[in-house]
């Protein structure tokens, strides 16, 4: 089962922001009217995904994907790491040096993950180098086979 995100019937409460805001904006978006803007100061600033589906979702080819739509090219990465009962247990990272739309997929074994690791959240940690940001994000999509 395919799950998306789009954020057209507002923030969902599965999606959590650790430092920083969280809303919906219109001025950049994928598909629909709106997304959703993640705004941060200072350092150590989080996104978090929990959804029970992404335990369902877990399998050898499955991944996840969303668009991120990034105003100003900096240096840095954003960090991706995947979790279970709040203890990192994968990592994978996003270069943000460019200014648009582009598209953050991969498959959970890319987070270094054994093939019978549970994982029931996804968190992004803002670019050390960037006290503050922010990002727009779309069509976040859990649940689809990679090849």
């Amino acid at each position: 089962m395919l799950i998306i995100f789009d954020f057209e019937s507002g923030v969902l409460p599965s999606w959590s922001a650790g430092s920083g805001s969280l809303s919906l904006s219109p001025e950049h978006f994928k598909s629909g009217k709106q997304s959703l803007a993640w705004s941060w100061s200072g350092r150590e600033a989080s996104l978090t995904l929990r959804d029970p589906a992404l335990v369902a979702k877990r399998g050898p080819k499955s991944g996840f994907a969303v668009w991120v739509y990034n105003e100003n090219p900096s240096p840095g990465s954003l960090v991706v790491e995947a979790l279970y009962q709040d203890k990192v247990v994968g990592r994978t990272w996003f270069w943000m040096d460019y200014s648009g739309w582009r598209i953050l997929g991969c498959g959970f074994s890319q987070f270094g993950l054994p093939p019978a690791q549970t994982i029931d959240a996804i968190r992004f940690k803002s670019p050390i180098e960037n006290t503050r940001g922010r990002l727009f994000l779309d069509d976040a999509c859990l649940g689809f086979d990679h090849t």
